[in-house]
């Protein structure tokens, strides 16, 4: 395994979550990369696959967290683990992200 995949990827635009899942992380001993905005997170991702990948659901300004996974699968197919992270509570955001 190449350091790259035994890393977590989290894609957030929210500095208080990546500040938080950080400590997490850190206190788990569990390496992770941390991203601000999709199109660092995709060039990255370019370069190394991680072990898994946590996104969130709305970026401001960009596309939407659905388009972002879908541009992961694309490129990653469906053995990449995602996990979904946001602040969305509507059931029909709930649903699609499952």
């Amino acid at each position: 395994m190449t350091a790259a995949q035994s890393k977590i990827y989290v894609v957030d635009d929210d500095q208080h979550i990546h500040e938080y899942l950080r400590n997490v992380f850190k206190n788990a001993a569990i390496q992770s990369e941390h991203f601000s905005e999709p199109k660092s997170f995709l060039l990255r991702l370019k370069e190394a696959l991680p072990a898994a990948c946590m996104i969130d659901l709305r970026f401001e300004g960009v596309s939407s967290g659905f388009q972002l996974i879908q541009a992961v699968r694309n490129f990653a197919g469906l053995a990449l683990p995602i996990i979904v992270i946001s602040s969305a509570n509507d059931s029909e955001s709930v649903a699609h992200a499952f």
